[in-house]
């Protein structure tokens, strides 16, 4: 597809000239094979894709089970943080967690790329990708953190250009390219929704 690619181009450029990358909310780490730095680490809240994650050795510095928005608190101090990665993360927080969120990660890095939907993109948890796959679905089951997963994918946040704009972000919009608009699931789908949103901030 061709957000998806893009969006892979979009995170090989943004990490290409620094040493090291974090994911906040890294999911199953599937992304991890797109930064090209050396030192690549992820915070996922949820252990069950921490612990069957995607990305190997050799592409995953450091996985780490924790609360992503605490992220000062699981990193190592003495850490130098070149890049923070928000990839399909924001719209999974509170508004106002996720802005403070942004707000601190800019004190600690001197990069932030965001990808995040645009408007109303509705979804409950429950037809993320850990419950589609079936593999993933038994191993969170087994773990019994199958609620926590769901609450976790569950959207709780709209965005729009303007609110990244102001955080001092450069905003490009993609239309018409979210997968649901191509899967016809328009039903999840506002009127103002249906676009991506590609961001990026340099201190």
């Amino acid at each position: 597809d061709k957000w998806e690619s893009r969006l892979q181009e979009e995170m090989e450029e943004n990490t290409r000239d620094v040493n090291c990358v974090v994911e906040l909310g890294a999911g199953i780490f599937d992304n991890f094979p797109y930064y090209k730095c050396p030192v690549r680490i992820g915070i996922e809240l949820v252990k069950s894709y921490v612990d069957n994650r995607i990305a190997g050795p050799q592409t995953c510095t450091m996985a780490i089970n924790g609360d992503a928005t605490k992220f000062e608190d699981l990193l190592p101090q003495d850490l130098v943080v070149d890049v923070i990665s928000l990839i399909d993360f924001i719209e999974h927080l509170d508004k106002d967690v996720a802005l403070d969120l942004i707000k601190r990660a800019q004190k600690r890095c001197r990069r932030i790329i965001i990808f995040s939907p645009h408007g109303t993109h509705n979804q409950d948890g429950s037809d993320s990708y850990g419950f589609t796959n079936g593999v993933v679905k038994t191993q969170v089951d087994e773990a019994g953190d199958t609620q926590q997963a769901i609450e976790a994918q569950r959207h709780k946040s709209k965005w729009y250009v303007k609110d990244l704009e102001d955080l001092g972000f450069k905003v490009n919009l993609d239309t018409g390219h979210h997968p649901q608009m191509i899967w016809g699931m328009k039903n999840l789908i506002g009127e103002d929704g249906g676009a991506v949103m590609w961001a990026v901030w340099d201190k």
